[in-house]
């Protein structure tokens, strides 16, 4: 790394890959993301050698963000406890009609975002 101008340690300067999806309930913020990308995702991770892979196996291990504000930003600051310099947020575009990508963006810059700029 350091050839390209910026010496770093094992560990350091991480970047997240991560799913959100905000709902006004877990419940719904669940059923939303698993009706995006829940075969999608299982599908695509199982061509890999992952095995069995499962939607909530995809929730529980925090690769899947769900939920309502609070806990989306619960999941996050675990996320940056971590020492997490960059978040890649992949939102669903392809399943999920555009207003609710809108709102879910909306949403995630409005509400969540400013709490972990620094």
């Amino acid at each position: 790394m350091a050839r390209h101008g910026r010496k770093r340690e094992l560990g350091e300067a991480v970047v997240t890959l991560g799913d959100v999806n905000i709902g006004d309930t877990y419940e719904a913020a669940y059923r939303s993301d698993e009706a995006a990308l829940g075969a999608v995702f299982v599908n695509y991770f199982a061509h890999f050698g992952y095995g069995k892979v499962s939607f909530p196996d995809m929730v529980s291990s925090g690769f899947l963000n769900v939920g309502t504000i609070s806990d989306v930003k619960r999941r996050l600051a675990t996320i940056q406890e971590c020492d997490t310099e960059w978040f890649f947020w992949y939102i669903e575009q392809g399943v999920m009609g555009w207003d609710e990508v809108q709102r879910q963006m909306d949403l995630l810059e409005r509400e969540i975002l400013s709490e972990f700029q620094s």
